[in-house]
């Protein structure tokens, strides 16, 4: 459940059972490295991410289904 105190990798820790988790978890990290470092999207990282980050949403939505 969304909680505003809650960072990125609380949600992590609450996922850490589910069959998405290696997904989220490095979906997760690679997010916190671009919003809140100083790196910035490449156009090929972008062209890798999409997809991943779509297959996670498939993959959450296909687990609430069961």
């Amino acid at each position: 459940n969304w909680q505003k105190q809650k960072t990125n990798f609380d949600y992590v820790g609450e996922v850490k059972n589910e069959e998405f988790y290696a997904a989220f978890a490095s979906l997760t990290t690679f997010y916190e490295r671009i919003w809140y470092g100083s790196n910035t999207l490449a156009q090929h990282d972008f062209y890798w991410i999409e997809p991943a980050f779509k297959a996670l949403l498939k993959s959450i939505t296909d687990e609430k289904k069961k």
